[in-house]
């Protein structure tokens, strides 16, 4: 992705970013204490310490929390995803897993605040009126690490990011509605990604004479 300005904040522009953290991290605690639909936007005023209308000049309406927590998770994905650096033998669908590996563990280390923001943009019509922001964001770093190469010549790359986003989305809520012991999100997930990978991997040169060589 492009650079972001190093520039420094000015005092005004820190003061909005620190309200907008104020604002959320009392929102996330809300959600996870007392559920998403139980939350008002004057809850999280109170507990912000702040006035009703301050909360809305950050977040016009309480699914813009849960829009800014899925961007926070994209960006540690992000992150991790770039920071594997671009060596010989190091592959796209490497640091595709990567991405997802980190999506995982945030998922499973917080499956309270999960489920409550997962069950706040399902009722809020999120699945259907949203942006796909995460095939968007990983349709754009495919493009970003030239990712045609990488795959089968008729593999769309548009057409895998949603279909990653979509093993991902499917796989999170059949955690969270199966919530159990035995459900090792993180595991589950690593799989999952795998087999759309493999799918859209060329075969490997043992793979191709093996194919090759059968009857």
């Amino acid at each position: 992705m492009s650079e972001q300005s190093t520039a420094p904040l000015s005092r005004i522009e820190r003061r909005k970013r620190d309200m907008r953290d104020r604002l959320y991290d009392a929102a996330v605690q809300l959600f996870k204490s007392k559920g998403y639909h139980e939350t008002t936007m004057d809850d999280i005023a109170e507990l912000a310490d702040t006035a009703r209308g301050t909360v809305f000049n950050h977040y016009r309406t309480k699914s813009d929390f849960i829009k800014e927590w899925a961007s926070r998770r994209r960006q540690l994905g992000t992150e991790a995803m770039m920071a594997i650096p671009a060596e010989p033998g190091v592959s796209v669908a490497e640091r595709v897993r990567a991405y997802f590996r980190v999506m995982g563990r945030l998922n499973a280390e917080t499956y309270d605040l999960t489920l409550a923001m997962g069950t706040g943009w399902v009722a809020s019509g999120g699945p259907i009126t949203d942006e796909p922001w995460l095939a968007d964001e990983i349709l754009g770093l495919l493009r970003e690490l030239h990712a045609e190469e990488a795959f089968r010549s008729e593999v769309d790359l548009s057409d895998l990011a949603h279909l990653l986003r979509d093993a991902y989305l499917g796989l999170m809520f059949r955690w969270l509605r199966n919530q159990e012991d035995a459900f090792d999100f993180p595991k589950a997930l690593d799989r999952v990604i795998d087999i759309v990978l493999v799918g859209a991997l060329p075969p490997s040169p043992g793979d191709q004479a093996g194919h090759e060589a059968r009857p």
